[in-house]
């Protein structure tokens, strides 16, 4: 599995040399479908992008940066609200409502409005992703948690999470899920937490879906600490999932 990083470069050109009792003119240019590695001021070889390159050699450049959601209106309601588009339930481009006939689950319902606008502070705490849909560029439902170096990405069809370490690992090729079980159990406990928190979305099972002979058994993670947790873990799995391959936290 490998998760879509969403990365808006952003561009701050801040007029030079303004009292401390003025506001700074900022110009913020948020770019749709743009990956982290599409300028070459990131590192690409083959695409040109000297008017931006030459912005970034002025001002900063920045490497841990992310986008709220892998597709273009949540994370620009992000923006304008300060909140996490599954607190806003706005986590679909807007006119955004693919399936896939072939996956055990069926998109969130979501609101493709932006309501209740107000600011909160989240400086200081894990950063979430929760995207229940099937994305208009073929991202799946996914969510997943951020604390520090480590990421934890659950996939929403199958239940099965991975953990990555990002200092060491930023292009997430190696899964640390069965290495650092605890450092696994900790942040998928967080992500369980925060989506009942705002009361996320989930996925409902697709009654179209049937499972082809001799596919691979639907592996996910469940936590021995409570039976509500447990419960939460999985209630947007299809009934009957077959429960192989459980990993047992203790």
């Amino acid at each position: 599995m490998k998760s879509i990083l969403g990365v808006a470069p952003l561009m701050l050109c801040a007029g030079i040399g303004y009292s401390q009792d003025s506001k700074p003119n900022i110009v913020f240019i948020l770019t749709d479908d743009l990956g982290w590695k599409d300028l070459a001021c990131y590192g690409n070889k083959h695409i040109e992008t000297p008017n931006i390159d030459r912005l970034a050699e002025r001002g900063i450049l920045f490497t841990q940066a992310y986008a709220a959601c892998p597709v273009s209106s949540p994370t620009r309601a992000s923006i304008m609200t300060g909140k996490y588009p599954a607190r806003l339930q706005l986590t679909n481009f807007i006119a955004g409502n693919r399936t896939d006939p072939a996956s055990p689950v069926l998109p969130a319902e979501w609101k493709p409005l932006l309501l209740n606008s107000r600011k909160e502070d989240y400086s200081n705490r894990p950063l979430f992703w929760h995207y229940p849909h099937f994305s208009n560029q073929l991202g799946r439902p996914a969510g997943a948690v951020r604390v520090g170096d480590y990421k934890l990405v659950e996939s929403y069809e199958t239940g099965e999470v991975e953990l990555y370490d990002l200092k060491n690992d930023i292009s997430e090729s190696e899964d640390l899920s069965k290495k650092m079980k605890q450092k696994t159990q900790e942040l998928y406990k967080l992500l369980l937490q925060w989506r009942k928190s705002v009361n996320a979305q989930m996925p409902v099972p697709n009654p179209e879906y049937k499972r082809k002979k001799g596919s691979i058994e639907i592996i996910f993670f469940v936590t021995q600490s409570s039976t509500e947790e447990t419960q939460s873990s999985t209630e947007h799995l299809p009934p009957n999932t077959p429960k192989r391959g459980l990993l047992n936290f203790r």
